[in-house]
């Protein structure tokens, strides 16, 4: 398993990550857990690489089409019956709901037949005819599009045969408006502000993919050049039991067993579960030592009070994570100070690094 597959479990679990602040020397490698990593001297367990000027390529990173956004918000409409229209014609910039059959000499083609399709009246999204066909036919209407497939088609088999698509129009999704946006969300008045926060909510998650796709690139740079002498046993039994308690949390929500979970989520066999819970935390423990080691060496550890005012703060906006929430009071607080001294080294990390973006 490599440290990329253990990341993204990892996001999903939601709160591994890394040390933070105490008082070093005082705990033995020996004996080391999540709880008291921070009190390891980690700079005798692991050498670090230069991790200042990190040369990354940032391929995630996009910014959000208009496509994108108005593809998304017809999906919401869609769901909401107060913005279907079942009067009227289709006009030159509707989106429609459509049933529809293509057929070649009277046989159905595969790929063409769909239920509930929507579609965009000048989007281009279908082959030229089809559209433009459709304008003026009315709400519940049914009629055959006689049309010819480009030679260029990216289906072969199809490319340059006549066929006829037998279309009913279900209904014309309504646009937004400062009316009925409220519909979608009720604290909205404004068609124009909602429209906005919408396509901010999904430039921010591109944003979020981006910067996930860069930390992971930089930790696996910092495993894979990093010099470990020691790996505490104690530590990767301890990440060990964490993370299997997680997710048999986690798979019980599911009414699953761990078991299931994980052959339903990795495709991992019953028999093979410990041996990847292994291989899984030996790479959260060296990703631990280095980060630790950075912290200490850039003063980004994280405080006792601030874990309290984190965790004070989830609380009060009920939003702590379901796997933590039944946890012990100590692996509740080892998790959070994780969470977030993983934040501050890889903010550091990346404020840091040569990042060229393609």
């Amino acid at each position: 398993m490599n440290y990329a597959k253990c990341a993204a479990a990892l996001v999903l679990a939601g709160v591994m990550a890394l040390t933070g602040c105490g008082d070093k020397n005082a705990v033995s490698a020996k004996n080391a857990t999540v709880a008291n990593l921070n009190q390891i001297e980690v700079e005798k367990l692991v050498t670090l690489p230069e991790y200042k000027g990190v040369a990354l390529t940032d391929t995630a990173s996009v910014q959000v089409s208009d496509e994108e956004v108005d593809m998304y918000l017809q999906g919401l409409r869609d769901k909401v019956e107060s913005f279907h229209i079942y009067s009227g014609e289709v006009k030159d910039g509707d989106t429609v709901n459509i049933d529809y059959v293509g057929t070649i000499d009277g046989v159905a083609f595969d790929g063409g037949t769909a239920s509930g399709q929507l579609l965009g009246i000048g989007s281009g999204s279908f082959i030229e005819g089809f559209e433009s066909g459709l304008v003026g036919t009315r709400v519940g209407e049914t009629v055959d599009l006689n049309l010819s497939f480009p030679e260029g088609y990216r289906a072969a088999d199809l490319a340059g045969k006549d066929c006829v698509f037998t279309v009913t129009v279900n209904y014309i999704l309504s646009a937004i408006t400062d009316e009925n946006v409220s519909a979608l969300d009720e604290t909205y008045t404004s068609a124009e502000a909602y429209l906005t926060d919408t396509r901010d909510m999904m430039q921010s998650y591109y944003d979020y993919q981006s910067e996930s796709s860069l930390k992971t690139d930089v930790a696996q740079y910092l495993i894979d050049n990093a010099e470990f002498k020691e790996l505490p046993e104690s530590l990767v039994q301890d990440f060990v039991r964490i993370y299997k308690a997680e997710l048999t949390s986690e798979a019980a929500t599911y009414g699953m067993t761990l078991e299931d979970l994980m052959q339903a989520s990795y495709g991992i066999e019953a028999s093979q579960v410990d041996s990847t819970f292994r291989t899984w935390c030996e790479s959260l423990v060296k990703e631990s030592l280095v980060l630790q080691a950075i912290a200490n060496a850039e003063n980004l550890n994280v405080t006792d009070e601030e874990v309290q005012a984190q965790l004070a703060e989830a609380e009060a906006e009920e939003t702590t994570a379901s796997e933590i929430a039944d946890m012990t009071e100590e692996d509740k607080n080892a998790l959070v100070r994780l969470n977030m001294m993983r934040n501050k080294v890889y903010d550091f990390l990346l404020e840091n690094a040569n990042i060229s973006r393609q």
